[in-house]
């Protein structure tokens, strides 16, 4: 399968430069960083809701949420949040 995508001069830039410190060509490094993506495995596996079942999902998330306290913003520290997401699959973040 053939994609053309459009990126800035910025991201461009930097997928050439980590492909050229991997020894790849810039596209042959996209290529890799699509199929490595997680996501991709996890939405091969799942079928789209249709509106009712959205709705019900989005109904159960609703359920009891008056009794979720509100918390700060500093409950929530990035590095914590940047860990959790690494060791639920998802690809490191730049530090």
């Amino acid at each position: 399968m053939s994609l053309t995508v459009a990126l800035t001069p910025e991201l461009q830039s930097a997928l050439e430069a980590a492909a050229a410190a991997r020894g790849l060509e810039a596209s042959a490094f996209a290529a890799k960083l699509i199929g490595d993506a997680p996501v991709l495995k996890q939405l091969a596996h799942m079928k789209p809701f249709n509106r009712q079942e959205f709705e019900a999902v989005l109904d159960l998330m609703a359920a009891n949420s008056d009794l979720i306290p509100d918390l700060p913003d500093e409950a929530f520290p990035a590095r914590a949040c940047i860990r959790s997401a690494a060791r639920d699959g998802f690809p490191a973040w730049p530090r």
